[in-house]
């Protein structure tokens, strides 16, 4: 029996070939078999992708809610506790895309606080934020500069694992002392303003949050060979969390160092010399406080020494704090590094700089890695 094909005639011989190419085989529902199963896959590492948060202990300049006064322009949401499965669920806008989605976390101001950039608050109103939320003082969101804020005031210091579940966030709070062997809390200066006009931004407080910012992200990699070639190896940095505090008061920080379960202290500060020659390093440690395994002497000789040697820089001295001061009050093992002289225009210059900055960030992630291993 002969086929015919459009104006064409196939011959006998020919038709088990057609036959054979016309009739899906085996493969070819394998074949599809995988692109479905690939296809659901990549669906639900969609709506489950993680979001990066932002580590950060700074402020946030009037855009902070708090119980007492609620920032014009906010819209307070529901906050709704209807489980406890430890998990804080967070509706987001049906467009939100997971990329355009950043969470901050402000330790010291006790604040999550989430961007949705690209989303508007059309639909969004009369969302309620659901789960686990006895931890959650205040919530509220409001739109501005084309994107959605939502804020969220906890009861305390909190770290949070974050995952996208379709149109929610999933957050998980936890302590850090559940997660981490160590804690270090970095304490920024107080404002001090540099005497080079010709850099105005150049303040002790910019100088060493920046620095202590950079020890953070470079405590929290894991991944770049590269950048991170130097410091301290990723598992040993997976076993300690370094929290970032801008100085306030005295009470403050002793009571910041208490609520995040500091394991230690340091505070970074500069200094003003009436010698515009002056320059290098030095370091401070509390004599009425110490530890049988680590007493603050050898804690600030060991920052002091790996900060020297990753920024190249002179370690001049080692002295005690005095009575009264807040490093002599800390209850936990502390000490002060200064990291230059705005003073000397030379050191002032390179404190300027990105580079020398996380040079010295370097050294601090090196100097806790050397105590926590001892």
């Amino acid at each position: 029996m002969n086929l015919k094909y459009g104006n064409e005639i196939i011959e006998s011989d020919e038709e088990e070939a057609f036959r054979s190419w016309y009739r899906p085989g085996a493969e070819f529902f394998v074949m599809m078999l995988i692109i479905l199963i690939v296809l659901v896959f990549v669906t639900l590492r969609a709506s489950t992708k993680s979001v990066m948060i932002s580590e950060s202990s700074k402020g946030i300049s009037g855009e902070s809610i708090f119980e007492e006064d609620v920032v014009t322009g906010w819209v307070v949401m529901q906050v709704i506790d209807n489980d406890d499965s430890g998990k804080i669920i967070v509706p987001l806008p049906l467009t939100a895309r997971s990329e355009n989605i950043s969470v901050e976390n402000y330790c010291q101001d006790h604040t999550l606080f989430i961007r949705i950039r690209g989303a508007s608050s059309a639909g969004f109103e009369n969302t309620s934020i659901g789960g686990d939320t006895g931890h959650i003082k205040t919530a509220a969101y409001r739109e501005y500069a084309g994107e959605i804020r939502i804020s969220l005031l906890m009861d305390g210091v909190w770290d949070f694992e974050i995952q996208r579940d379709n149109s929610s966030l999933v957050i998980s709070p936890y302590k850090a002392e559940e997660k981490y062997e160590n804690i270090l809390l970095l304490v920024a200066d107080k404002p001090r303003q540099s005497q080079d006009e010709e850099i105005p931004d150049l303040t002790s407080e910019n100088i060493t949050n920046a620095i202590a910012e950079k020890a953070s992200d470079l405590m929290s990699l894991t991944g770049n060979a590269d950048e991170t070639a130097s410091v301290a190896n990723s598992e040993a940095n997976k076993k300690s969390r370094i929290y970032v505090a801008e100085y306030r008061s005295d009470a403050d920080i002793l009571s910041f160092a208490d609520e995040c379960g500091a394991d230690m202290v340091i505070f970074l500060d500069t200094a003003m010399s009436g010698d515009a020659n002056e320059y290098g390093l030095e370091a401070c440690y509390n004599d009425n406080f110490f530890l049988p395994d680590m007493d603050n002497a050898t804690l600030a000789e060991s920052f002091l020494r790996n900060i020297a040697v990753s920024s190249k820089n002179r370690a001049n001295s080692i002295t005690a704090a005095e009575e009264g001061s807040v490093l002599y009050e800390m209850k936990v093992p502390a000490a002060k590094i200064t990291v230059g002289y705005l003073s000397n225009e030379t050191e002032g210059k390179y404190l300027s700089m990105d580079q020398y900055r996380n040079s010295i960030a370097e050294g601090i992630v090196n100097a806790v890695k050397e105590v926590t291993e001892k």
